[in-house]
């Protein structure tokens, strides 16, 4: 299985509430720095595919989402420092924070196919009924 595959595919065991096998998992810098690009080229993508006609790209919308992936960076490093190591687990932050990452990318992936598939099978929301 190739490490890209087993990065996602761990990702969506543990969006469908099962553990992740750790030993096939490791987070280097080099496979952080490949996920979160790959994941905002896909976020990028399905946003674009979402805008009908032309649009413009604001560039320091790239820089505002940073505060909490630095967050999720901390308590995975408060999580990593406080275990007892009972279990298997995560053998540095690197992984952790590589499998959060990989999780967003596949529930992200989701949601943009399903609100893509939705209008298509449904018509445009505008014609929906108004329940509210």
């Amino acid at each position: 299985m190739t490490p890209g595959f087993s990065w996602l595919s761990e990702a969506a065991r543990v969006l469908t509430f099962r553990a992740p096998r750790w030993e096939r998992l490791d987070g280097g810098p080099w496979t952080l720095v490949a996920l979160v690009a790959l994941s905002l080229a896909v976020g990028l993508g399905l946003q674009r595919e979402a805008i009908d006609g032309a649009a413009t790209f604001e560039w320091s919308a790239i820089y505002k989402s940073w505060s909490g992936t630095l967050v999720s960076v901390w308590i995975c490093w408060l999580l990593l420092a406080s275990s007892k190591r009972r279990e298997p687990g995560p053998a540095n932050v690197g992984t952790l924070v590589s499998l959060l990452v990989a999780v967003t990318l596949v529930l992200n992936v989701a949601d943009g196919v399903v609100s893509q598939l939705v209008p298509a099978v449904f018509g445009p929301a505008d014609g929906w009924p108004d329940w509210g």
